[in-house]
């Protein structure tokens, strides 16, 4: 340290001024504008560098009758991005790029005569001031920890390490019904059949061990020999015996041996099935048959290595097959279909049991973790294919989000009733329907529940946008028909009534909010269908209906299933599309009120509004 501390001279840390300053603060900020964050790639690398630059703050920056942008959305309704804190009366600089000053409304005349003239060029901005959210800033830290620990490990790991190398399938150590079975699984996975029947399950076959008819009209006789040695005349036996059986001879024939198959072998018996007029004649070795296994059947390959039962049964099997080969439009659907339980919907001051909320949840992340999805009582709906084989990258990394968000819900119950917070009435019941709990256990709960309902009717973007309709269908209602041929028939005897999901913690969960949501609603829509009388050119009247499409596209969603939490932000875009349109602009210079203030509104004679 010098020995004078005034005289010392100044460090590259801080500022030299012409004054002594009594007080020195510095902050760093960075400006974003709607034209940075285009896609969900941008926001995500947005979101990485807020959590990497933690003392930075990140303003957005958006026209104040524009939108906020569909990528920002998106990661706010996902409750990944926090948009807490907004600013009005914000314009460009009129000198520097990426620069906005902040002009509030004067009481009589601007201060500066530049002031004035930047307000009148405009536009006027929204400053949102942009944040992580809890769960984004933890997520983003366990997967550092991660990195690191992987980094360590490598670091660990000696340079002189061997190869992992793949080592072959030993089909011969199984016996023949496990074999058969497999070469059955396969064929129905890869191929389009009219039939495939496994003749070999339970002996007397004739050499058939397995037929099939494709959809071209070709038949195809499999024999399965699964031996350590493969000999020329147990196939050439079996040749004869299909020719001689009640079918005849097939089109085509196929040996899938387990060992390995020499040329001559091949040429001897494919001769010998040209004599019994036999047109083509296959044999894959067992090495050729695990390859195509590999390629076109992987997790058969695994489940019938590692263990995992297959069903005996060939319907069961069929159905077994059938779930791996769903498409991800297929995939989706049936996750949409899984979520779609009371425990998601019912808030949580009307559930009735706590055991079975808990089980709910345990059910869900069992289905989505090892597509086992089945009722209380542990009976098998159906099998899902594994997230992991979806061919959409991002679908993938969606679903173990949601994963995620379950096992955090979990987690949450767990603690609550740790903490006392949610707990049993006593009586030693457990299926007993009264249990205690905070309001902030119940809110904690909702709100979790309505993360997670939202993420899920986020996935049907992810679907195709084309669906493909039968080209011919018939509709009936109501008659009596006979004979009737399509490709797809429909016969219903009365339209169900339409049944609306309230979620948890959304806007529609608060009647008042709702209520003025929709107040302000019918109000853009009578506002805009006034415009006819300003010139405005309309194909039609304005429906609300139409509006909350609009809306939806704007906010990311339907106002009514937005998070509670976004109420003031969708009433302030409400009433900026109000006060924007040609009837509301008139009014305001005639200092004619366009709406009336939420306060009003519940303080009023009270509406009656039917979801």
């Amino acid at each position: 340290m010098p020995e004078n501390p005034q005289t010392a001279p100044p460090t590259d840390d801080f500022p030299v001024f012409p004054f002594e300053p009594d007080a020195i603060k510095s902050s760093k900020f960075r400006v974003i504008e709607p034209a940075d964050m285009q896609s969900r790639q941008d926001v995500d690398a947005l979101m990485r560098l807020m959590w990497q630059e933690r003392e930075c703050a990140f303003f957005y920056y958006y026209p104040k009758n524009g939108t906020v942008g569909a990528a920002i959305a998106e990661a706010r309704s996902r409750g990944e991005l926090l948009m807490d804190e907004m600013k009005r009366r914000f314009y460009r600089h009129p000198r520097f790029e990426r620069d906005y000053l902040h002009i509030p409304e004067p009481k009589e005349s601007y201060r500066w005569d530049w002031q004035k003239q930047v307000v009148a060029q405009g536009p006027e901005y929204w400053q949102v001031r942009l944040q992580l959210s809890a769960r984004k800033i933890a997520e983003f830290d366990a997967m550092y920890k991660i990195q690191l620990e992987e980094t360590h490990r490598r670091k660990e790991r000696p340079a002189n390490r061997l190869a992992k190398t793949v080592q072959p399938i030993h089909f011969e150590d199984f016996d023949g019904h496990q074999f058969e079975r497999l070469v059955f699984a396969y064929h129905l996975r890869t191929e389009n059949w009219r039939t495939l029947e496994w003749y070999g399950q339970t002996g007397g076959d004739l050499g058939r061990d397995i037929w099939g008819e494709r959809m071209s009209g070709e038949s195809l006789c499999i024999q399965c020999v699964n031996r350590k040695t493969t000999a020329a005349k147990k196939i050439t036996q079996d040749l004869d015996k299909i020719v001689q059986a009640r079918g005849g001879a097939p089109d085509a024939v196929l040996a899938v041996c387990a060992s390995n198959v020499s040329a001559s072998l091949r040429d001897k018996v494919k001769a010998h099935a040209q004599k019994k007029g036999i047109v083509r004649c296959d044999i894959w070795s067992g090495h050729e048959f695990e390859e195509r296994l590999r390629r076109d059947a992987e997790n058969l390959l695994r489940r019938f290595t590692e263990g995992e039962t297959f069903p005996d049964d060939p319907q069961d099997l069929r159905r077994f097959t059938d779930s791996k080969t769903l498409g991800d439009d297929a995939v989706i659907e049936r996750i949409i279909q899984v979520f779609d339980r009371p425990v998601f919907h019912t808030p949580f001051h009307q559930e009735s049991s706590l055991p079975a909320f808990r089980q709910a949840i345990g059910d869900t992340i069992q289905a989505m973790n090892t597509g086992v999805w089945q009722t209380r009582n542990g009976k098998e709906i159906e099998r899902l294919p594994s997230r992991h084989q979806l061919a959409n990258e991002t679908l993938r990394d969606e679903l173990a989000i949601l994963v995620r968000d379950l096992t955090e819900l979990r987690g949450q119950f767990e603690q609550l009733i740790r903490n006392g917070e949610i707990r049993p009435c006593g009586c030693g019941n457990p299926d007993c329907s009264v249990f205690y709990f905070s309001p902030t256990a119940a809110q904690r709960m909702d709100a979790l529940r309505a993360a997670i309902n939202s993420r899920v009717h986020a996935l049907r973007r992810y679907q195709s946008r084309s669906v493909r309709t039968p080209t011919q269908a018939v509709n009936v209602i109501a008659t009596n028909n006979s004979g009737i041929i399509a490709n797809q028939v429909t016969i219903r005897s009365a339209r169900p009534s339409r049944q609306v999901i309230i979620l948890p913690g959304s806007i529609a969960s608060d009647p008042q909010k709702y209520n003025y949501v929709e107040y302000l609603i019918k109000q853009l829509s009578k506002f805009r269908d006034a415009g006819g009388s300003y010139g405005q050119r309309r194909s039609g009247p304005v429906h609300p209906g139409s509006t909350r499409k609009n809306l939806e596209k704007q906010l990311g969603g339907l106002p009514k299933d937005l998070p509670v939490a976004r109420f003031a932000e969708v009433v302030t875009h409400l009433k900026n599309k109000i006060d924007q349109t040609a009837l509301g602009r008139n009014n305001r210079k005639r200092d004619v009120r366009n709406y009336h203030s939420f306060e009003q509104h519940t303080t009023s004679a009270p509406q009656k509004t039917q979801l």
